[in-house]
């Protein structure tokens, strides 16, 4: 994983831990503490999109766009489909597992910066790097949502395909 790490710096990437779909729109990421329900909510998803990473993925800032790139691991769903390309980053989902569904966007920058630099897999030495990348990508991707949900796939489903048809 360091070299991964390695050559990501010298393109401006970092690897998050996070779950992901592909959309018609590009990825949807979904960012948490340990046990907030980032496997859980692409597992529920999987009936209508595919799961791009339920764990772990390298995001790079090309063309002042962020996309997402699968890295040649195991994840823990090993039916993941491994692709040999990249897909640009649509959202960012900020989860936790509750009740009932309820979205709120984030605007404050320092909130979303604290957020995704806490997902980063960094070491001492490169931390520095990873926040300088990290304000980048919060700068490229204005969809940045806390969210909310039960664990109902249709509650679930329902949303993302109303969310994915409006963005």
């Amino acid at each position: 994983m360091f070299f991964i790490l390695i050559s990501l710096i010298k393109k401006e990437g970092v690897i998050i831990h996070a779950s992901s779909i592909i959309t018609q729109k590009g990825l949807i990421l979904f960012l948490g503490k340990e046990n907030s329900g980032k496997s859980t909510i692409v597992n529920l998803l999987n009936k209508n999109f595919e799961i791009f990473s339920d764990d772990i993925l390298a995001l790079k800032i090309k063309n002042n766009n962020v996309y997402g790139f699968q890295l040649p691991i195991v994840e823990k769903d090993n039916n993941i489909i491994k692709r040999n390309r990249s897909y640009k980053v649509q959202s960012i989902f900020l989860i936790r597992k509750k009740n009932q569904i309820k979205i709120r966007y984030i605007n404050d920058k320092t909130i979303k910066l604290t957020k995704l630099i806490q997902q980063i897999w960094t070491t001492k030495n490169l931390l520095r790097y990873n926040l300088k990348v990290a304000k980048k990508i919060i700068d490229l991707i204005d969809n940045f949502y806390i969210l909310e949900f039960p664990k109902k796939n249709d509650v679930v489903n329902d949303f993302f395909l109303k969310y994915t048809s409006k963005a």
